[in-house]
């Protein structure tokens, strides 16, 4: 049975219940595939390579391994690139191919959790390779969740250098955008969820409202949600800022509270931390551009969610992407009645703080502007520079 949401006439009901139903469980179980003499290429970015970049492993053929690619949506990456053959290193191991380290919070537990049931669930000895960003490696919260799911720091391993392996084993990706997941893929976060199970009982039931209000790019992407902030805490909702959180400390309130409200983005998308079937989840939508993945998500892990459309119909462009901005927000009418059908009733942002809110989007718009036009004349400058003195 769906359950009601509080939408306005912008936001296409219809359609998100079409894609939560785009996403089907697999009855099966993911696959691996086996390859003596491997040789790993570490992220190359070119012009011409996929979102991602070029990488993966190639056999002893000197081919490039179709598996070891990542084609999930828009997110894409491998292929193969010339190297110096005579300089790779290689280690006398047998390794699990955990493919490509995004750094950011969402695209890990939508796309590198991916390969991670192997050797979370299947096998807890060989090391875990990935390639990555040459600033960029697995520690923080990324580290400490499949640590919890038994994959210790250890036995990640990134490789930045041609290297090659005695064997190396790949893992199918167990959830595919807009098309299946296997239970493999839940049960990597399950494992998580019982590791720190036993800290639950201690810790009271609470309304928590997640805010973006400390993060800096928060600041220059959107503007009112001081205005939704205060209006939960007035309904007895404690303000919780996530990224102050260690993963432990994000599980227990996902399985402790009993109520989680947040904007919609990357913060929902930690619904795989969550095995309270109770828990009721209110996302706040910025824009009437959908979030798929969390739609997906949704379905996947079994969570019903609760939208209210949160975004200035007058101001916002429903092509912005989630991560780019600006949004403006307020409380809205369908916010208010929110409240009043499920909380104390809070009365939609007065008119005169609504043109202030628009005023100061407005301006933002202006500084956004400036700014990406100073990046691409920047960009063109390095390019003639290139050019003059090739």
């Amino acid at each position: 049975m769906e359950i009601h949401q509080y939408l306005n006439e912008k936001s296409d009901f219809s359609k998100m219940l079409a894609l939560k139903k785009d996403i089907n469980l697999k009855r099966s179980s993911p696959s691996t595939v086996h390859i003596e003499n491997v040789t790993v290429l570490p992220r190359k970015n070119a012009s011409d390579a996929p979102v991602w970049g070029l990488g993966g492993l190639i056999n002893s053929d000197g081919k490039f391994i179709e598996e070891s690619s990542y084609k999930n949506g828009w997110s894409q990456f491998g292929g193969l690139y010339s190297f110096d053959r005579d300089n790779v290193v290689h280690q006398n191991e047998h390794v699990i191919w955990g493919g490509i380290f995004v750094k950011h919070w969402g695209h890990f537990l939508i796309d590198f959790m991916t390969r991670v049931w192997y050797p979370a669930l299947h096998e807890h000895n060989k090391k875990f390779i990935y390639v990555a960003n040459k600033d960029d490696k697995i520690d923080g919260n990324y580290a400490e969740i499949l640590s919890l799911m038994g994959i210790k720091g250890e036995r990640l391993i990134k490789i930045s250098e041609p290297t090659s392996f005695n064997s190396i084993t790949v893992p199918e990706i167990a959830y595919k955008k807009s098309a299946y997941f296997y239970n493999d893929f839940n049960l990597s976060f399950v494992k998580a969820i019982n590791k720190a199970a036993s800290l639950f009982s201690s810790h009271p039931s609470r309304k928590i409202y997640f805010s973006r209000l400390k993060l800096n790019e928060a600041k220059m992407k959107e503007v009112g949600e001081s205005f939704l902030e205060d209006a939960f805490q007035k309904n007895g909702f404690d303000i919780v800022y996530p990224e102050s959180l260690n993963v432990v400390e994000q599980i227990i309130l996902w399985n402790t509270s009993s109520e989680i409200a947040c904007l919609n983005g990357t913060i929902p998308l930690n619904i795989p931390l969550c095995g309270k079937k109770d828990l009721r989840i209110t996302v706040l939508n910025k824009t009437s551009r959908l979030h798929e993945n969390l739609l997906w998500f949704e379905s996947v892990f079994d969570c019903p969610i609760v939208y209210v459309d949160v975004y200035d119909p007058l101001l916002t462009n429903k092509k912005k992407s989630l991560g780019k901005g600006p949004f403006i927000m307020y409380v809205t009418k369908e916010l208010s009645k929110y409240f009043e059908e499920n909380h104390q009733k809070i009365s939609p942002t007065p008119l005169p703080q609504v043109l202030i809110n628009r005023i100061n989007f407005i301006k933002l718009r202006f500084v956004l502007f400036f700014q990406n036009l100073k990046i691409k004349f920047g960009r063109k400058l390095i390019k003639i520079y290139k050019a003059e003195f090739k």
